[in-house]
């Protein structure tokens, strides 16, 4: 398939038909997204603190709620405004109130490349991520094993361009509460990718060192399938003839894809929180690699839906990528 049929959008008299397209920071986890609506309609905040509790030390739920929350505050705040006035020194509170610090900066940003964001935009950034970091440290004093805020401080790290020793420093801290995060990890390899501050290299060793120490059934497994998608996306940016099809059948990626196939639990069993999320890298990686067979069973783990990431970076291709998948199932169904 070349790479203009990869990127093409359906034409006129071709019917979209493809799986769910999840934008939503819950992921399908819905009593998170329950809690989050309940709280916005209804400005009460005893949901969230509840949830929050509920989940305990679950620490990659518990950062998968707390985004989801504090996602809702910059358009809903009345519920948060609430629970602040009610609570005003709760750590569960103050660990979402970093998170809303964080997304409000990352917003004025907007998600563009840096040579297409405006001055205004950057400066309007680094204001907001001055009061993030003083919201990260105290979340992080006031829940001291709580792996959440060190998450939220590594993305003030990203936007901060901080040196290598800081963010050696409070990954560091990280791995201490919570050393097989992956939500921490995606931060880790995000500021060690090329578009940030790292390179190919460097994100490659920490994905393949991760990916090879993970425990059974851990979606760590899928790290160096997430590194790919990263250089892909890099790449295609920089040049301009950049061949995708080469990249992803090289033999190296397609036996990289199948170490994750086998490390992965295929029937769902022991899913962390982030499986919509997981599922979806691995569905992007089959589906650039061609193989349908395999896709088909991704998706129907899935419940036939994917998660934002990476998908949005090939969108118009998500529903011809289901098709094939669903026709080469085909001869094999009763």
């Amino acid at each position: 398939m070349s790479i203009f049929k990869r990127f093409r959008r359906p034409g006129r008299d071709e019917p979209s038909a493809g799986p769910a397209f999840v934008e939503d920071t819950a992921m399908l986890d819905l009593e998170v997204a329950a809690a989050r609506d309940f709280v916005v309609r209804t400005g009460r905040f005893e949901p969230a603190t509840q949830l929050l509790e509920q989940i305990g030390s679950n620490w990659d739920r518990r950062s998968l709620c707390v985004q989801t929350l504090a996602g809702s505050v910059l358009t809903n705040p009345a519920w948060f405004v609430a629970w602040k006035q009610a609570q005003p020194d709760s750590a569960d509170r103050l660990v979402v109130e970093a998170q809303v610090a964080v997304d409000a900066a990352w917003e004025a940003r907007g998600s563009g490349w840096a040579r297409d964001t405006s001055a205004e935009a950057f400066a309007e950034f680094e204001r907001i991520l001055e009061h993030a970091e003083r919201a990260c440290l105290i979340a992080c004093e006031a829940a001291p094993q709580d792996p959440t805020p060190w998450i939220t401080r590594l993305w003030v790290t990203i936007g901060r361009g901080a040196p290598q020793e800081v963010f050696e420093a409070r990954w560091t801290e990280l791995l201490a509460r919570d050393p097989h995060s992956r939500f921490g990890h995606n931060s880790a390899l995000q500021y060690l990718a090329a578009k940030w501050y790292g390179s190919h290299e460097r994100m490659y060793a920490f994905a393949r060192e991760t990916a090879a120490a993970a425990p059974t059934g851990s979606p760590l497994a899928l790290l160096v399938l997430q590194a790919h998608v990263e250089y892909q996306l890099r790449e295609n940016d920089r040049d301009s003839d950049f061949d995708i099809d080469a990249f992803w059948l090289h033999p190296e990626r397609q036996a990289d894809l199948d170490a994750a196939l086998a490390a992965y639990p295929e029937d769902g069993a022991g899913r962390n929180p982030t499986w919509l999320h997981d599922l979806s890298i691995l569905t992007y990686a089959l589906a650039m690699s061609d193989r349908w067979i395999d896709l088909a069973v991704q998706f129907a783990g899935a419940n036939n839906s994917v998660y934002r990431y990476p998908w949005s970076y090939s969108r118009s291709f998500l529903d011809t990528a289901f098709r094939n998948a669903q026709e080469a199932l085909a001869p094999y169904r009763d």
